[in-house]
């Protein structure tokens, strides 16, 4: 990350003003390992405590807010993924340890069951690094028969960041 620092520190204004990391930039911050340091052992992580892993966080933020956000939000990935079941979290890991997952907290869509699975609708006005994710949060009222329903729905991202 040291050697990142004056490149992200040299481009927070356009950070800033594009409201969003550089796809080079969030390559970069991918290549150093940044986005799992999380991630366990087990499945090509870090694994840094999270102290560690704080520190690192606001080292970031000193040089820019934005990109450590961004890392944040990737790196927590796999606190979040954790609470699948682990034949899920294994298969997502699968590949390697660079998966991000991004999304946004408000219920602002409807989740229709249908035949082995769901359709997914709605308009999500924000989600953090939702163009450099490999997997979507969008947080659905989940609809039965016309009706919502207690319980989540999961899915792949499936449309262009």
């Amino acid at each position: 990350m040291r050697e990142l620092g004056p490149t992200i520190a040299g481009r927070a204004g356009e950070i800033d003003g594009a409201r969003r990391v550089p796809t080079d930039l969030q390559a970069q911050l991918k290549a150093a390992g940044l986005l799992r340091m999380f991630v366990p052992r087990s499945h090509g992580g870090a694994e840094l405590e999270l102290r560690a892993g704080q520190e690192i966080l606001e080292a970031l933020a000193r040089i820019d807010g934005s990109t450590a956000w961004t890392v944040m939000i990737g790196a927590e990935s796999p606190q979040v993924l954790a609470l699948l079941p682990r034949d899920r979290f294994d298969a997502i890991y699968a590949a390697g340890p660079d998966v991000v997952l991004a999304g946004g907290s408000s219920v602002q869509g409807e989740a229709h069951v249908v035949e082995g699975g769901y359709r997914v609708t709605g308009k999500w006005a924000f989600a953090s690094g939702c163009e450099h994710c490999d997997w979507m949060i969008g947080n659905c009222v989940v609809m039965q028969d016309g009706q919502p329903r207690a319980g989540a729905a999961r899915g792949r991202r499936s449309c262009a960041g």
